[in-house]
């Protein structure tokens, strides 16, 4: 998504130069501007959603950790039980 992002910011730029150079009119650099910027914010939107995951994913990952790091704890428990510890 930051690679087709960068792409789209480049064709923007790109129309803007074409403008300058009049090699496109004003009229047709709006529609395409307009087309780009839509793409552009549907994948900035997309993007701050990864982020959101990102976010709960470095939370589950931390608790799985600290979990298992704690698992010799729940298994030495459960064998002392068994063993009328």
């Amino acid at each position: 998504m930051l690679a087709e992002k960068k792409d789209y910011e480049g064709r923007l730029s790109h129309i803007r130069d074409l403008l300058a150079t009049q090699k496109i009119d004003a009229s047709d650099y709006n529609v395409m501007k307009s087309n780009f910027s839509d793409v552009i914010n549907k994948l900035e939107a997309k993007l701050s959603g990864v982020d959101i995951e990102k976010e709960d994913m470095e939370e589950l990952l931390q608790n799985g950790v600290e979990n298992l790091l704690r698992l010799h704890e729940c298994y030495e428990m459960g064998i002392g039980r068994n063993q009328g510890y």
